[in-house]
């Protein structure tokens, strides 16, 4: 199955209760997060919105994605810091970052990932291995609840494979659906009203967001222009550009890349 073939690159495993002078900063990373509340008061503001961390739910953060932590008093969580190395691991995250906040279906059982990823952070291959699965199952709580049938996304990624990578080499191209249709001799409608039942949302909408997902990315690390940034990633029209983004991320490139760059000096 195409689950078992991710290798997302674990950078850390933690549990610790904080207090509001660690909690209450400001974040830029490049790989995504997963987050367990315990106990105690705190938020997550993302594009000036704000997420309280609910005991008993999880939280998943994007990658690139500038963040400001708040706490009250302490902040007792677990939580999995984590890279994609795929494109269909990069198709994954983008998707099921659109549902941050979820319940999982056995609060029980999530502790007990989290205590084994804990338990088994260190080097030791052996180790690694069972936490790609851990991190396989946690992922999979938002599989469930990004889709009304989480089997359903999983066998899109099976089907439009091929698809999805051809989105992320051809970034720049003319990612049109009749185009991305061709590449699997489908109809174009057949493909669209396909493409959209397996993820939820249509290609054009897909495109969108791994074009900003890109420009994100070359936001942060890189020096290029807007304008150049916008041809790189197949929205020449700097203005269309400009207003996408700021439609998409809640500020325009330019505030992504001072607060991202600000961040960084933190």
């Amino acid at each position: 199955m195409l689950v078992d073939s991710w290798t997302f690159n674990i950078e850390e495993v933690g549990k610790k209760k904080i207090t509001a002078a660690n909690w209450n900063q400001r974040q830029f990373n490049s790989h995504a997060k997963i987050y367990l509340p315990h106990s105690g008061e705190a938020a997550i503001g993302i594009g000036g919105n704000w997420l309280n961390c609910v005991q008993g739910f999880l939280y998943f953060i994007p990658p690139w994605t500038p963040l400001e932590l708040k706490c009250k008093t302490y902040f007792n969580h677990s939580w999995i810091h984590f890279v994609p190395s795929k494109s269909s691991e990069r198709a994954l995250l983008a998707l099921i970052g659109q549902r941050m906040q979820i319940m999982p279906q056995d609060v029980k059982w999530i502790k007990s990932i989290f205590n084994r990823l804990v338990k088994n952070r260190n080097d030791n291959e052996g180790y690694q291995l069972a936490n790609q699965g851990y991190l396989r199952i946690l992922l999979s709580e938002f599989i469930q609840h990004y889709a009304d049938n989480g089997l359903t996304i999983l066998s899109g990624f099976a089907k439009f494979a091929n698809t999805l990578e051809y989105i992320d080499m051809n970034i720049t191209g003319n990612l049109s659906s009749k185009n991305l249709a061709d590449i699997g001799s489908w109809h174009p409608t057949y493909f669209a009203n396909c493409f959209s039942k397996c993820f939820g949302i249509g290609p054009k909408e897909y495109v969108i967001m791994r074009r900003i997902a890109k420009a994100r990315q070359l936001l942060c690390d890189t020096s290029i222009s807007i304008k150049e940034i916008g041809v790189q990633i197949g929205i020449p029209d700097s203005f269309y550009f400009s207003k996408l983004f700021k439609q998409r991320t809640g500020i325009s490139p330019r505030q992504f890349r001072i607060t991202a760059i600000g961040l960084k000096k933190i």
